[in-house]
């Protein structure tokens, strides 16, 4: 069901982007559309996860742990939607969603042969963080016109930047001896 509330929401960005006809609303299109396909995908691990996790743990964190989700991903899906009345607006309540989502959720959960959750506390998060509260700002001054092409650009570099990290990371060999 999520997936399908991500996917609805991809379709209206991409057709967003085919109509756009200024390459500043390309770049935030493309932007949006780049950081919709991740969160569709975050979303969908983190709900499987507390699912998975709640059938074997009896934690109370996990509950606000999907509570703090489920809150996140509505503000996404919210900025997601609104793309197609202000880019610069729907890329702001994303990011405010991000911030909100890294400043509260306490934990990370760790799905694999056991599962186990890890306390993460905003000072593991602050990496994080500070790439939001970046682009938050950057998105701010795009919004106040200064620069705004050059502002979207870094945007569009950031998000590539963060799928590019996470990802490549993944396709590293577990041990490097070998």
């Amino acid at each position: 069901m999520i997936l399908l509330l991500f996917s609805f929401a991809g379709v209206n960005i991409f057709y967003q982007l085919t109509i756009s006809t200024n390459w500043n609303d390309q770049i935030l299109c493309l932007t949006i559309f780049m950081m919709c396909l991740e969160q569709a995908k975050m979303a969908t691990v983190d709900f499987t996860n507390i699912r998975i996790s709640k059938k074997y743990l009896r934690d109370p964190q996990l509950d606000n742990f999907l509570i703090i989700t489920s809150i996140t991903i509505t503000m996404e899906l919210l900025g997601f939607y609104l793309v197609s009345f202000s880019k610069d607006w729907s890329i702001a309540i994303i990011l405010i969603s991000l911030i909100f989502f890294n400043s509260f959720a306490k934990i990370n959960i760790l799905v694999l042969k056991i599962i186990s959750i890890e306390c993460s506390g905003i000072f593991q998060r602050i990496s994080v963080l500070t790439a939001n509260y970046l682009g938050l700002g950057i998105m701010i001054l795009k919004m106040f016109n200064f620069f705004p092409i050059i502002m979207s650009l870094i945007l569009l570099s950031m998000t590539l930047a963060y799928i590019t990290i996470k990802y490549s990371s993944n396709l590293l060999p577990n041990n490097i001896n070998n």
